[in-house]
């Protein structure tokens, strides 16, 4: 196989097992306090005043210290890799996600520009790549011109895994035959083409709805904050104090940003997901080891869902986060706090 077309094959078969795998630390994360403090960020991350209730991380980095014996060598590297600032980084840097999901997302497109489709097949290979560059877009543009970082920190290691997350989000949208293809069974008919309709209608109308409301929920949480930029040193110490966030969603749920992102995401399963089943037996034909033949085969198994991969990637990584947050919430502001408000979904969670 040509070198680019290996790297570009490699990068498709890897993205699947990938988010896979981020999925499973995520859950782990539940009964590891490292990986919880590893994956920390902003509020939960930060000590809270004198005056509050400590934060969430502190608390369970005091407790992973107090359980393992602060003594032995391995808490004490535990405490030093997750609270050293030489290993936090600030919240800032979130746009560097962006950017680098931009210009993966760019150079993919310029290895496939000029390959040609059937008039219906070509909007569903095109339209999901669209309004994944339109997400990327506005978050960078909310991260230099909307939020209000402050102080927040996060670990350099979640801000390795966002980066590696977004070098490799583009190869699920943009559905080359590089290592597999669609199976042509020749039933192209009239319901083929309106149900690809259909998906096409529904999917774009969720995803715009998602970005909208996410774009809102995130003015109002910078509002919270002050303006950004501009700001006296006293309007600026006052920023870095946290609200009590209201209006729209957040009458139901502490994170309506979550929410709305995977709504985001729930769309871009559905604009992604093949009306026709998909082979992938002409790249196991390039490989002729048995292990590799074998490792290829079951990636090219998780290829063929590698976009209900990356919305349960998201959705759970986005599930934790959002617990975290809202128990902060509740820590934090005490009785003050809706207690019928939700961490993510109204009325369930």
């Amino acid at each position: 196989m040509h070198a680019t077309l290996l790297l570009l094959c490699a990068g498709d078969l890897l993205a699947a097992p990938l988010y896979l795998l981020l999925t499973a630390a995520v859950l782990v994360s539940f009964i590891s306090p490292l990986l919880r403090d590893l994956s920390a960020h902003g509020k939960v991350r930060s000590t809270a005043p004198a005056a509050a209730a400590p934060s969430l991380t502190t608390k369970r980095r005091d407790g992973l210290i107090r359980d393992r014996a602060e003594s032995t060598a391995i808490s004490k590297v535990c405490h030093f890799i997750t609270t050293n600032d030489a290993f936090l980084v600030n919240k800032r840097l979130f746009l560097h996600f962006y950017i680098t999901g931009l210009l993966s997302s760019t150079a993919l497109c310029m290895a496939t520009y000029g390959r040609e489709y059937p008039s219906v097949d070509n909007l569903l290979h095109n339209i999901p790549t669209y309004l994944l560059l339109m997400h990327l877009s506005r978050r960078l543009y909310e991260c230099l011109y909307v939020h209000n970082f402050g102080c927040g920190k996060m670990h350099i290691g979640g801000y390795l895994l966002g980066i590696i997350h977004y070098i490799f989000i583009p190869f699920v949208f943009i559905q080359e035959d590089w290592c597999c293809e669609a199976i042509d069974d020749g039933k192209d008919n009239v319901f083929t083409q309106s149900a690809s309709m259909a998906k096409i209608i529904f999917g774009t109308g969720l995803c715009c709805f998602g970005q909208v409301e996410q774009y809102l929920h995130h003015e109002i949480l910078a509002e919270l904050r002050g303006a950004k930029g501009g700001k006296s040193p006293s309007a600026a110490a006052k920023s870095s104090q946290y609200q009590l966030p209201a209006g729209r969603w957040f009458r139901y749920v502490s994170c309506p940003h979550y929410l709305a992102e995977i709504l985001v995401y729930i769309s871009f399963a559905i604009l992604l997901h093949p009306l026709k089943g998909v082979s992938c037996d002409s790249v196991l034909a390039h490989w002729e080891h048995d292990g590799v033949h074998a490792a290829v085969e079951y990636a090219s198994i998780l290829r063929k869902h590698n976009h209900l991969i990356l919305l349960a990637w998201v959705a759970t990584n986005l599930a934790v986060s959002a617990n975290s947050s809202h128990t902060w919430y509740l820590q934090h502001f005490g009785t003050k706090y809706p207690r019928n408000r939700k961490a993510l979904i109204p009325l369930l969670f």
